[in-house]
């Protein structure tokens, strides 16, 4: 009885030593977010951005940019998120299975609410349902998935 105890306990320890949680302090900014309005903040054009299937979705460090006007697959790249602020940057191309190209022309990402490689926008706000940022060109709006 004392030997299965012991391999229990073994068993128990090696199955809770085996799995590591990834977390992260991104809080409601993580997860799958649909751009419904683009406006530009210069001109006053406001675009529907669901017509364009652009969504944008945050795990981690990480920033993945899809949109049906791509010419690309989609774009993955950086984002820190800081107080009333967030960065996206280091843009790159991914192909499945031929690794990433780096984004050297920002035009690639019209349409997508990215107007700069290197951009930071104000988030105007921020919960679990609704994203709001502005940039010095664009502002743009979320629903999340």
């Amino acid at each position: 009885m004392k030997r299965l105890a012991i391999y229990i306990i073994i068993g128990v320890a090696l199955l809770l030593t085996s799995c590591h949680i990834v977390s992260s302090n991104n809080g409601d900014l993580d997860g799958l977010w649909q751009l419904t309005v683009i406006e530009n903040v210069q001109t006053g054009v406001v675009t529907d951005g669901r017509d364009n299937g652009v969504s944008w979705a945050f795990q981690g460090g990480m920033v993945q940019i899809k949109a049906n006007s791509l010419p690309l697959d989609h774009v993955i790249g950086k984002f820190d998120k800081g107080d009333g602020t967030l960065r996206v940057y280091h843009m790159a191309v991914f192909t499945h299975g031929k690794g990433d190209t780096p984004v050297e022309d920002a035009t690639l990402l019209e349409g997508t609410g990215v107007t700069q490689l290197d951009e930071t926008f104000r988030i105007l706000e921020l919960n679990s349902n609704t994203l709001r940022l502005e940039s010095s060109q664009m502002r743009l709006f979320f629903r999340k998935y």
